[in-house]
């Protein structure tokens, strides 16, 4: 489902899971209690939601488990999402990496609304990265 356009789909309470949405178009989606991702401890087929288009996406309470790297939340509602097992770089938690490789994989979370609920990715400072506490 690469290039996949689903602006404004209501996917809420829907599992997804092993699929590839690279420059997929979720704007103003709705992903009200939807899981993205395996949660399974031995699967291994994350959605992969590289440079895929979330702005205005509503993920309250979803779990995401996906690859996110050069994804794009801004503006999204995180509140009460869990994040915590998704694979996402940040400049301001690149331990470790090159700084050009950052830029390159960032995942941005530019006026994303979370609460005391959302669980970030390791190492992902919602401060830092632009979010904003609802």
């Amino acid at each position: 489902m690469n290039h996949a356009d689903m602006r404004g789909a209501d996917l809420s309470g829907a599992t997804i899971e092993g699929v590839y949405l690279d420059d997929a178009q979720l704007r103003d989606a709705k992903l009200i209690f939807a899981t993205l991702g395996r949660l399974e401890a031995t699967g291994d087929a994350l959605v992969r939601l590289n440079r895929a288009d979330l702005t205005g996406a509503d993920l309250r309470n979803a779990i995401v488990v996906a690859d996110i790297r050069r994804a794009a939340f801004n503006s999204a509602d995180l509140r009460g999402a869990n994040l915590r097992s998704a694979l996402a770089v940040h400049p301001a938690s690149g331990r470790g990496a090159h700084e050009w490789e950052l830029q390159l994989e960032a995942t941005t979370f530019n006026g994303a609304k979370y609460d005391d609920a959302t669980q970030w990715p390791e190492g992902v400072d919602p401060e830092a990265v632009g979010a904003i506490k609802a």
